[in-house]
């Protein structure tokens, strides 16, 4: 389960009945957030996509801790993490420490962090998203020294050259891997042409899933391994988490394609996974990553 769906820690002990392997929870800030303005989201069914305005709307960091120390989770539970939402915090020091609360919090916790870099629906937009922003946030992570893997959510709009720069940031750092990738603020993709948008927000669903297969190549094939993947945008079925997995993600997260498809979604991409393993030859999924850069089109 991708973030964005559970931002307050509510379906922990839910969510492993429907199938999912892992969730993140979140996002989580240092201090709550009630949102932006309404309305903050918009369905778009004829493209499988929504439009979301949030804003990082959650309990923040004390009540959602308090939940998930309750909590009895049978599946790993990843805290994304993201700066408040507030006009402070667009100080580059002040947004660093909001971060470095909810890491700290956390830390006996979350199976795993993600710094959410990447939300196009906060003041001032994605701070942390340049290389040189990004290379001071994980500095001060670094220092924390935590036993989890730390992941780093991207946006799908970045252009190959960002790209580069920001995974040679992630690989100078304690960076486990990176999820790839969050909303997106484009308005061109094809399923969404015949929609009349405003400017505020960020799309969900199809309308990514193009933009996801690009990050999700340019990552891997820059980084040769040394980053783990979570492919995330634009899932709906097992084919769309086959070629996620082609292209080089190791893991993968849905959350508009549950709102869309329904619980049983999850079960039915998973048998259908398994028979592409076993018709592809591959032992597990592991040794499928990557498989199109190795083999034919499956």
């Amino acid at each position: 389960m991708a973030a964005g769906f559970d931002k307050n820690g509510l379906l922990v002990d839910l969510l492993d009945h429907l199938g999912f392997g892992f969730m993140e929870v979140g996002s989580v800030t240092a201090n709550p957030y009630s949102g932006n303005p309404k309305p903050r989201l918009r369905r778009l069914a004829e493209s499988n996509s929504i439009l979301v305005n949030y804003g990082l709307k959650n309990e923040g960091s004390e009540i959602i801790y308090q939940r998930l120390y309750h909590a009895q989770p049978n599946l790993p539970i990843g805290i994304n993490v993201a700066m408040t939402n507030n006009l402070a915090n667009q100080d580059t020091k002040k947004g660093i420490e909001d971060y470095l609360v909810t890491l700290q919090k956390f830390r006996n916790l979350a199976s795993y962090f993600t710094l959410n870099i990447s939300c196009p629906n906060s003041f001032g937009g994605q701070n942390f998203a340049t290389a040189e922003r990004l290379d001071a946030l994980l500095e001060e992570v670094d220092s924390l020294s935590l036993e989890q893997p730390v992941l780093i959510k991207l946006s799908p709009d970045y252009e190959l050259s960002e790209i580069q720069e920001v995974v040679k940031v992630m690989i100078s750092h304690n960076i486990a891997g990176c999820v790839a990738g969050n909303l997106t603020k484009k308005r061109d993709a094809k399923i969404v042409k015949n929609y009349i948008l405003p400017q505020e927000g960020g799309l969900s669903g199809k309308a990514t899933a193009q933009l996801s297969n690009q990050l999700i190549s340019s990552i891997y094939q820059q980084s040769k391994g040394r980053l783990t993947i979570i492919g995330c945008g634009g899932i709906f079925d097992a084919d769309d988490v086959w070629e996620k997995i082609g292209l080089g993600a190791t893991l993968t997260q849905l959350a508009t394609g549950l709102i869309f498809g329904g619980p049983s979604i999850i079960g039915e991409i998973n048998v259908k996974l398994s028979e592409k393993l076993l018709r592809s030859g591959f032992d597990n999924i592991q040794s499928a990553v990557g498989w199109a850069y190795r083999n034919p089109p499956f």
